[in-house]
């Protein structure tokens, strides 16, 4: 699946490179969003002298591919982090209960000692 939606469409390098320049602005850091940017403008500028419409074609998809890893990577180590977050919450949750659990036997084993001194 394609990271931005019309990249079926694209034709041109410059359709190609404004639909890169467009997939940054999804990554996460703009120091991500600065490198990647600075990428799509040198590999843009190394191959504008390119002129075989094959040879465009298989560069136009091989970046289209390779964007789409890069966004799919980011989005997957978000995931793990949003995942990792919930189970550090559910481990602090089950140990807060767990101990206030001892909390509460604790005191009524106290009131229980209390109320038999009556």
């Amino acid at each position: 699946m394609p990271p931005l939606v019309g990249a079926e469409l694209i034709q041109t390098p410059v359709q190609l490179y404004r639909y890169l320049l467009r997939c940054c602005r999804q990554l996460p850091t703009t120091t991500m969003q600065q490198h990647y940017r600075h990428a799509i403008r040198q590999g843009y500028n190394s191959h504008s002298d390119e002129d075989d419409p094959e040879r465009i074609q298989m560069i136009i998809q091989r970046a289209i591919a390779d964007a789409d890893w890069i966004l799919d990577k980011v989005r997957i180590k978000a995931l793990l982090n949003i995942n990792i977050q919930i189970i550090t919450l559910q481990l602090l949750t089950a140990f807060l209960f767990t101990v206030y659990q001892e909390e509460v036997r604790f005191i009524r084993h106290g009131l229980q000692l209390w109320m038999n001194c009556f």
